[in-house]
């Protein structure tokens, strides 16, 4: 009987010891990231299966397998995208960008997107000789809420006025300036030729009043993470840049200025040589 006492005691510590380790294993395992974005046509959006899709959310996917970390990728109106990410831990946000009252608030990992910002108005309907600082005081325009892009329109006379329109998706300003509810928009420059075809089927153009700024977007962390963590993000981001990940991902949707501009940021982060361009 001895022998088989010990044969058995021997089993239930074999059995012990690779439930401990089982449990160890998944004790390991982080826990998965809550990342979030807005709707953006054809960028950010919901695939057949309901599934988050576009090239930066395919990005951000890459980038988590790379380092190991789970991810949960949610599309909700950038409002409650934003309050979310404020509110609760072990989020991220993008695309965002790095406002002064923002910048203490995450952990940042980027740049995702670097693009020049320019005010646009309706050729038939925008009087050119009108200061730009006083056009909050005839014309209407349109802004998402919680908008980086806010601070923007302070400049052109929207700072204390009704004539701005505050939607849910930025989107819904393009709709807006497209069907003549609002005479101005601040728009992507690299996203501007679909505007003024849109607009050049409707009889009038597409006019170019101010360059208001350079974007960078990012992809903001809640701030509990470790700076080893946010450390290796940017590593992960700066090297898809490098190996043709993220040209491989974007070139479909966005400019190649934009793509190599983040190319040429990456190199020089990492110091490497700037090479020419292959014909």
């Amino acid at each position: 009987m001895k022998p088989r006492l010990g044969l058995l005691s021997v089993c239930l510590w074999s059995i012990s010891l690779a439930g401990a380790g089982a449990g160890e294993q998944e004790a390991a395992k982080p826990a998965a990231l809550s990342v979030l974005t807005e709707y953006v046509s054809n960028i950010s959006y919901r695939d057949r299966a309901g599934k988050p899709a576009g090239p930066t959310t395919e990005l951000i996917r890459l980038l988590a397998e790379r380092l190991g970390q789970p991810i949960d990728v949610e599309i909700m109106p950038w409002a409650r995208a934003l309050y979310t990410a404020t509110n609760e831990a072990n989020t991220a946000l993008f695309e965002t960008a790095m406002t002064s009252d923002r910048q203490a608030r995450f952990k940042w990992v980027g740049p995702l997107k670097i693009y020049p910002l320019a005010l646009y108005g309706r050729k038939n309907t925008i009087n050119p000789a009108i200061p730009l600082a006083r056009l909050g005081y005839r014309y209407s325009a349109c802004e998402a809420r919680d908008s980086a892009y806010l601070q923007h329109w302070q400049q052109y006379g929207f700072g204390n006025t009704s004539r701005l329109t505050l939607t849910v998706q930025k989107s819904q300003c393009r709709d807006m300036f497209l069907q003549q509810r609002a005479d101005l928009i601040i728009w992507n420059e690299y996203f501007n030729q679909v505007l003024s075809q849109q607009l050049a089927a409707q009889g009038t153009e597409l006019i170019k009043l101010a360059t208001v700024d350079e974007v960078r977007l990012y992809l903001a962390f809640s701030p509990e993470h470790s700076d080893e963590y946010i450390a290796r993000w940017q590593a992960a981001l700066e090297q898809s840049y490098l190996d043709g990940s993220m040209r491989q991902l974007y070139q479909s949707v966005f400019p190649e200025a934009l793509i190599s501009q983040l190319e040429q940021f990456a190199r020089q982060k990492q110091a490497l040589p700037t090479y020419p361009k292959p014909f």
